[in-house]
Parts: C-alpha cells; structure tokens; sequence
C-alpha cells in the first residue's frame, strides 16, 4: 500500500499531473479538500492566484470523454488557513461510484472494517487545455477482489452487531410493555421517531432538522387542542413560543444525554454541520422493514404515553375511510367476496414511504373500529365493521391477482396485506359528495387520493353511513325519478349557455385595438367596480398570460388574488354565467390528475374531469378566450396533480396558424368506453385557454418544484394598500367582449421574433450575465425561461405597455429569482452579486467575508431612497437598473441572515 499525506493525498511528480488521492469517504459524499500547501497549482486554471473566503468557481472535469462540473471554492470560515475544495455534482458522484465501485463498497458495505483489505483506488488531477478545466483520471483496482473466506474471521463482529440490534430492540421495548419504566417523558420516543424518519442512507440526518420535526409533533398536538407534555416540561411551559433552540435544549439536556450512553446514537459535524446519526454498526444491521417496525413500536407507545399521562383524549372505537383503488375494480369485487381491505405493499417495487406509513395505519386498525370505503374523486360506496386485525393473506386463490409475476409488475399484485370487514352497506355505483371535506370530515388534513387509510372522525363517518343508508332505502323509481330531473335540467341549462355564448360571438369587439389602450381599459373598468389594484399589476398579469397562457399569483391570504382574475376575466367579457370564467378551488386531498383529467370508475367508464369539460366548451369556441383561476392550487403538491397539464402545456406548437398541443388525454384512460374516445379521444388544450393558478404561502400549503416554477410567471401580491378613496368619483364603464386575439401569443419559439431580434439580443445579453452569477451556486437556468422573458419584454416595450429595463425587471423577479433557495455561502454570494449589478449601489465598504446586518440596514436604506425616486412617476430619477428585483433580493438575503436559508417564498 502507498503512503499517503495528509487527507489520503500522494506525492506525484510530473509536469501535467495537479495531485493524486487515495480514493476516501468524502470522494463518495462531497468532494475532496486539496492539500493547503499545493492548491496554487490549480489557480491557473482559472486564471486567479487565489479566491477569496466564500468565492467559488464553476469548473469542468473531464473523465473518460465525458464532462462533469464541480464547485472549486474557497470555504467561508473563521480558520486561520484558506481550505480550498472541490465540490462534486450529484451525477460525477454517481459516475465515481460505478467506475470505483470497490471502494464504495469497501467504505459503505464493510465499514473500513480495518481487518479487509483496502482496495488501492485513486483520483489524479492533470492540467487542461481548456480554461476553467481539468483531465481526471479514476484508477480502479482492478486486481482486488473480496475473499469472502477471509471475512469469515469477521464473523464474530458481524454477531456483535446483530446482538447489538438485538438490544436495541429491547431498548426500545414491544407495545405490551409498561410505558412507566422506560419512558419518563415523550423525549426519547420523538426523538428518535425523527431520527428514523429523517435518517439518509448512512443513518445520519441534520440535527437542526430533526429539532424542527420534533418541534412539528409538538406543536401539531398544540395546535389540536392537546398537551403537548406534562405541565412540568421545558416543552409544555414553552408551547407558545416554541423554537428550534428550545427544542435542541431540551433533546440536548435528556434524551440525548441518555441513548448516546448507551452508544445508539452520536452527534458529528460533516462540513461544519452538525449531524445526529445513529450508530454506524447498529445502522447497518437495521433492514428497512426493521425501521418501519422501529418507527411503529414509538408511535405506538407515544400514543399510549399520552393516553396514561391523561394529556389526550382517544375514543375507543376509530373510524377510517378506505381507498379502493378505483383503477382497478378487481381488488374492491375480491374486498366485497372476501370480507376484507386490502392494501399492496411490495418492497421492490414500493419506495415511497408513504406506502409504508400507510401500512403501520393498517396494523393499528382494531376489532370493532368502523369503514367507509371510499373511490376517488370524492365519491363513498361502502359502510363497513373490522372483523379482523391485521393480516397477510396466503391462500392464493384470493389473491386480488393470479399472475405468474405476482407481485413483480403492477398487474400482479396479489393484495395480501388485509384486515377483516364485514360489509354491512354496500351501494351499486358510488356516491359522489359535493363539499367531501366538509361533510366527510377527516381528523387529520391528508391527501386521501394517495394514502390507502386517513382517519375521520365520528362525525365525518356518521353523515357518511347517513348518506349511505339514506341511497339504499330510497325506492329504485324515486331515484330514476331524480336522475332523470337532474338530466333534464342539465340539458336546459346547456341550452342557456350556448345561447350565451353565441350572443357573445356576434359582439365582438374589432379586431384593430391597441393593447396598450385596452390595459388603460382594463384599469379603469376593474377601478369602476370598486377595486383597487395597481396599474403595474394589470399591466404584469396581461404580459404575462400572452407570453404563455399559465400564471401564478401568490402572496398572503386575502390581498385579492382570486378576485382580480374574475375581474381581469370579466373586464374582457368572461363570466361565470356563460361558462367562459371558472374557478376551481383545489382540495388537498389531490394526488394526481383525475379531478381535473378525468378518471376512470369503477364500472370501466371515463368520467371526465373538470377541467377536461371546460377544454372541450373552450375548443368549441376558439373565437372567445376562457378564464381557469385554479385557487390555492398549493393545498395540494401541485407537480402531483398538474404535472401532466404542465407537460402537455410545453407541446404548444403551431399548425397551419392555430397554436395546438398534444393530445389532453392517454387512449388508456378511456379504457375501452366508446362514448368517451368519441367525444375526447382528440381533445387538446386549446390556444383560447388562460389558466391562472393563486396560491397562498403559509404553514398548510406545500412548496413549488422548480419544473412548475419554470413553466409559469410568478405575480407577488404582498404590498396591501389599506386606505380607500371614499370621494372618489364612481364612474361607470361598461364591459366589453374581446377575442381571443387580444392576449393570443404571438411567439412559441424563439425563431418566430426574428423581426424583433435586436430587442431579443439585448435581453439574451443580460440573462447571459445573470446565468454566469448563478453557476455559482448551480442555480443557472435553461432555454425555456430565457424564450420566456425575451417575449414578455418584446410584448411589453413594442405594444408600449412597458419601457425595455422594466419589463426585464419584472421578468427576472418572476422568471428567475423564484428557483434561488438554500443555505450555502454561495447562495449567499449569488444574491449578493445580483444585487450589486442590479441597483448599482457601491459596496466597496462592506466586509468582504461576510454580508452583516449593517450592511443590509445601508442596502436597505438605498432602496427605500429609489423607491421615493420612483414614487415620482419617472423612471429616469431611479438609480437602480432593476429596482423591483433589487428589493426582493435584500428580502431574501435578510432571511439568510436571519435564518441561515433563504428562499423566495
């Protein structure tokens, strides 16, 4: 074996070669830290003699003919010495870890047990041609080999560790065991419970984060009405002003104190943070079904904890509502002859963990606890009784499939995980529920599309079983009596809205209107009704559904946001009368597309969705444009249920004159049901529809994924006008009825702009600029967010509507500053530098290491100084260049700075 220096690295000679490594832990993990005493002789590379604390550089490897990108940075730290570092991108990670998979497993598998061999696998760095770049070489050992009889000596180790476990288990305790002796307090049990949730596949989780979960299941019972502990705990007496910090106190004084003696748990710093882990040997014993059973038994005995401690109230009886995979209606035939509910787990093929959590819900369901068998969307069918706990079902003829690869592919599953139920209320089709949160009320808010159990409450079941029972002892001519009334009116009211709609048509107004003048309108009409929104606003929200007919608005909770869409829908002649303006408030119990797609029943027919009914009346009329306001579309995660209209939204493309997308809906869907591949098998959304979605961002709504960020433009509603003009004029302005025309993109591709092409550059000029800051932090973004914003300032400067650098600022606050988040000096750093290039103020005083809260008290006051300049009406007295993005950067660097992360949320 070679010697190695410090941190594994070995002395080389030669002109080309940079350093070699001993191939380590931290290759795997992050990245390596070059020797202190040789890093110069990687700065001409980048053409620097050094980087200051916290700069960084993006820079590319090359490895076998492929390139990869890595972070060469200075870190930002107190110490004496710079510590140069190389930080590795997720996929040159990857690509390390196949072609050095010895070492890998060596480290991970074996644990560096020091009694195996070590693999001789190293990294070496050489010089390049290019700038910004060097060759890497990965030397793999490509004689070694594992002996496994050598291992054999390592026998009683590996029995160690299963004792080890073995104990730990007993640690823990069974469920029938008396809370009292081992558990004083909640502490240790959500201590761990966090743990174990939170835990990566090394057993170690950020301790700072396993402080806030803990805090979450406090503070969830808080907030429920329930002790959070006992009247004498830290925890208790803080409730009200309950932090991190206080948790962290407390989890540091007792629980930790306690399981790290017995050598379960540690804390480490990795990167100068620090984790809590668990111990490497016990860890690696633990399979993933010993987690789960781990994470079961804890939350059991807090329940039961509770219940002792008299600091919760729980009935004796439960009721659940269960999903019965409406997709596939053979597994609810084999739940009705079978006297069961069955749920598929399958550890191959199941890597959500809510699978597994559904799972523990299963085993906890008792004799005599009550069922309502629920089909998505909001529709009941069934009223059952538990006649039996938790069971694995062996007999194979009632497998819910009896395929040759049971439980290998989707379509053998064999359903065995069950618990008994007598089915006493059975309907023949399933009821649908107007307002299903309200009257089938759920104890906790959780998505029932995709968990297989949720619990309700006795309310929530008992108008359930109400409504059931009031469907089965109806007479069978009553209820044809009331669905043929209910058809006839439909037909009467569809009559109404053609007849609107036609009337609408033969009143367009011409086609030879100015925008600028019809924003002017739009204005004034919405001002006429009685409200008050900025002219900017109106501006912004035309701008931006003509660069791409899907917006977002967002901010706090009544600033409006729904209401300015019906506003901006009516002023251009939609109405909620003729069907041309809806809403469709989101539930959060959405989990994928069928409430707005459609879906199939459990009888095997379509039954098209919300938005696919609107899609249909919007391409039956292409003259006039139809208005979605999809409010607080953020109750639900929306990648799970919009992603697909998202993806179809980016085929837009156009044929023959008309922007068309693909096909709305998959053949499969239909299923076979005739009716409905006639009437939507050619459905795609059309160019007249503007989905605008309002979100609300607090507590009880989930984050944005950068793909739907990049796919929309993000309209902040934060600053609330409180005062109101009483002696204002009321002036009247009628509505007037515009075609589509009006707010119709005139650009899909940038190829199409080619006669605006000099405002083009200039604005592809200074997104090249922004993207060269955010490589940096790997922050960069891509073609489809720079077409966006050069048509969005081509609409905005050669209609008149906006000057060129006022669109542009728009458009990098709603475009690019929504994907910034993070904790990292680099974040830091990016918002930093943005925000100098953006409001030309001098920084040249500010610490170079570190951005304190002086220095964003003088930024501050900067901007408070423009912002007055703009008050004035004119621009031209503004010294920001992006005055709009520069303020919500100081926002978001404030929050860094208050709380180590930012984001633009």
């Amino acid at each position: 074996m070679m010697e190695g220096r410090s941190g594994g690295w070995i002395e080389v000679g030669g002109e080309d070669i940079l350093g070699k490594k001993l191939v380590d832990k931290s290759i795997f993990r992050h990245g390596t830290t070059l020797p202190k005493d040789e890093a110069y002789k990687y700065f001409n590379a980048i053409n620097k003699d050094h980087l200051e604390r916290g700069e960084s550089e993006v820079v590319t490897f090359l490895i076998d003919e492929k390139e990869f990108k890595a972070l060469f940075r200075n870190v930002k730290s107190d110490k004496r010495d710079d510590t140069y570092q190389f930080l590795f991108r997720k996929e040159l990670k990857n690509y390390i870890k196949e072609t050095l998979n010895k070492s890998y497993k060596y480290i991970f598998k074996y644990n560096e047990n020091p009694n195996i061999e070590k693999p001789q696998e190293y990294i070496e760095f050489y010089k390049a041609d290019k700038m910004n770049t060097f060759k890497v070489k990965l030397i793999a050992d490509e004689g070694y080999e594992f002996n496994e009889e050598e291992n054999i000596e390592n026998g009683a180790l590996e029995e160690s560790n299963k004792l080890l476990k073995e104990d730990f288990f007993k640690y823990i305790g069974t469920k029938e065991e008396n809370i009292n002796g081992n558990y004083q307090k909640s502490y240790k049990m959500v201590l761990l419970i966090a743990l174990l949730e939170l835990s990566d596949f090394e057993g170690k989780a950020v301790y700072e984060d396993v402080c806030s979960y803990v805090k979450d299941i406090y503070f969830e019972r808080h907030k429920k009405g329930l002790a959070a502990e006992t009247p004498d705990s830290g925890i208790e007496k803080s409730i009200e002003e309950l932090s991190i910090k206080i948790v962290r106190d407390v989890m540091n004084e007792n629980p930790y104190v306690v399981i790290s003696r017995k050598g379960y748990i540690l804390k480490e710093y990795i990167d100068e943070v620090e984790y809590l882990s668990f111990n490497k040997e016990l860890w690696n014993e633990l399979t993933d079904e010993d987690k789960e059973e781990l994470i079961d038994i804890l939350k059991y005995k807090l329940n039961k904890y509770y219940l002792e401690k008299g600091l919760g109230t729980m009935n004796s009886k439960k009721y659940y509502l269960y999903n019965i995979s409406y997709q596939y209606p053979n597994v609810w035939q084999h739940c009705l002859s079978d006297e069961c509910a069955a749920v598929s787990y399958v550890p191959e093929l199941d890597k959500n963990p809510s699978i597994s959590r559904a799972l523990n819900v299963l085993k906890q369901i008792d004799i005599g606890d009550k069922i309502i068998a629920y089909a998505k969307p909001q529709q009941i069918i069934a009223m059952g009784e538990v006649i039996k706990t938790y069971y694995i079902e062996d007999d194979e003829s009632k497998f819910a499939y009896n395929g040759l690869d049971m439980d290998k592919t989707e379509e053998g599953r064999t359903y065995k995980q069950r618990i008994g139920v007598k089915w006493i209320s059975v309907l023949s089709h399933p009821l649908y529920i107007e307002q299903f949160n309200l009257n089938i009320e759920e104890k906790y808010n959780r998505a029932k599309a995709g968990n297989a159990f949720s619990e309700l409450t006795e309310n929530g079941f008992n108008n359930a079983e109400k409504l059931i029972n009031n469907i089965l002892w109806s007479s069978t001519s009553k209820f044809l009596d009331n669905v043929e009334e209910a058809a006839a009116v439909k037909d009467e009211e569809t009559d109404e809205v053609e007849e609107a709609i036609s009337k609408k048509l033969s009143s367009l107004e011409e086609a030879n209107f100015e925008s600028k003048d019809v924003v002017e309108y739009i204005y004034n009409y919405i001002t006429a009704e009685g409200y008050e929104y900025s002219k900017d606003i109106i501006k912004n929200l035309y701008l931006s559904l003509k660069t791409k007919p899907f917006v977002i608005l967002y901010g706090i909770s009544g600033t409006g946001k729904s209401k300015l869409v019906e506003l901006f829908a009516k002023a251009l002649g939609a109405s909620r009368e003729d069907e041309t303006y809806n809403l469709i408030p989101v539930r959060p119990d959405w989990s994928d597309a069928s409430e707005l797609i459609g879906y199939r029943n459990i009888d095997s027919k379509f039954q098209p969705g919300i938005l696919t009914n609107i899609i249909k009346e919007a391409a039956a009329h292409k003259e006039i444009p139809y208005f979605v306001c999809l409010d607080e579309m953020n109750l639900a995660r929306v990648e799970y249920y919009f992603s697909d209209i998202l993806s179809i939204m980016e085929t837009r493309n156009k044929e023959n004159g008309e922007i068309k997308t693909d096909k709305l809906i998959r053949r499969e869907l239909f299923a076979g049901d005739k009716d409905a591949v006639k009437s939507f098998e050619d459905l795609y959304i059309p160019e007249n529809l503007y989905i605008i979605g309002t979100i609300n961002m607090d507590e009880t709504t989930f984050p944005f994924s950068k793909k739907v960020l990049d796919r929309a433009n993000t309209i902040e509603f934060n600053e609330v006008n409180l005062d109101y003009a009483f002696d204002r004029e009321k002036v009247e302005v009628p509505s007037k009825l515009y075609p589509n025309k009006l707010i119709l993109s005139e650009y899909i591709k940038i190829s199409q702009c080619s006669e605006k092409k000099d405002t083009a550059k200039e604005v592809i000029g200074e997104l090249i600029k922004i993207n060269n800051i955010l490589e940096q932090c790997d922050m960069q973004f891509a073609y489809r967010v720079r077409d966006e914003i050069v048509f969005y300032v081509i609409y905005a400067a050669s209609e008149g509507i906006m000057d060129f650098y006022e669109a542009l600022d728009y458009s990098i606050k709603q475009k690019i500053l929504p994907r910034i988040s993070g904790s990292s000096s680099e974040i830091e750093q990016c918002l930093f530098t943005l925000f100098k290039g953006f409001s030309n103020m001098d920084t040249s005083s500010f610490n170079a290491d570190y951005i304190d809260e002086e220095a964003l008290k003088k930024m501050k006051n900067y901007i408070v100084d423009d912002k007055e300049k703009l008050k004035d009406g004119s621009r031209e007295k503004s010294i920001c260049k992006y005055p709009i993005s520069s303020e919500k950067i100081l926002k978001m660097l404030w929050r860094f700075n208050k709380d180590g992360f930012t984001t633009f949320w």
